[in-house]
């Protein structure tokens, strides 16, 4: 399946103007998808799709899986559209999240991971989210997730943030950053780590 060309980044790493006005489109995007516009959905699609196929991929590592997970996370952004709060969280955030809970709750309820070759660390599934927790919960926790994220040194930060939330490899992340592989990884496992901690001193 052929998916567009993502505008989607991530709202804790530096904006540039082009972020503002694609936050801008996609806001109206998401507004006409409540108001049940599907050309506006097919469009949100088409801008989306790629980067929220990316974090379902880095998630799931089955892109059988990844695909079947990437329609439901539009049915889903469908049916709730018209509960997203601009105030509340950026367009962007607010996508990735869907995508990225969607796709711990599938791994989650399987009866066994063995099938999948999981990306993530277990330490990464205890700081997401939980999906199933009340909306205001949810944001609660995600304004927390936020600070602890913002008390990582960068680079460090920025490889959590796009391995997690925007879908990069560790591969990627070692090109883009000019770090080896081992470095990179390294970073990551930290990080996570101290998210954890971070996490259970505000639990």
């Amino acid at each position: 399946m052929t998916h567009g060309t993502s505008t989607v980044d991530d709202p804790r790493l530096p904006r540039t103007a082009s972020a503002d006005a694609a936050d801008q489109r996609l806001n109206g995007l998401i507004g006409a998808c409540a108001e049940g516009m599907e050309s506006a959905f097919e469009q949100l699609y088409q801008s989306t799709s790629s980067q929220l196929f990316g974090v379902l991929l880095r998630i799931l590592r089955t892109e059988a899986l990844a695909e079947e997970a990437l329609q439901d996370t539009y049915i889903k952004i469908w049916k709730n559209a018209e509960k997203y709060q601009s105030a509340k969280s950026s367009p962007r955030t607010w996508l990735v999240s869907i995508a990225r809970n969607h796709a711990i709750d599938l791994l989650r309820k399987r009866s066994s991971r063995e099938d999948v070759e999981l990306n993530l660390d277990r330490a990464a599934l205890e700081i997401m989210p939980d999906q199933e927790q009340p909306m205001d919960l949810q944001h609660e926790s995600a304004q927390i997730l936020d600070m602890c994220l913002e008390q990582l040194a960068e680079p460090a930060r920025e490889c959590v943030v796009r391995t997690y939330c925007e879908g990069f490899s560790q591969e990627e992340l070692s090109e883009r950053l000019q770090r080896p592989i081992g470095t990179v990884k390294s970073w990551i496992r930290r990080s996570l780590i101290s998210l954890k901690e971070c996490l259970d001193g505000h639990a």
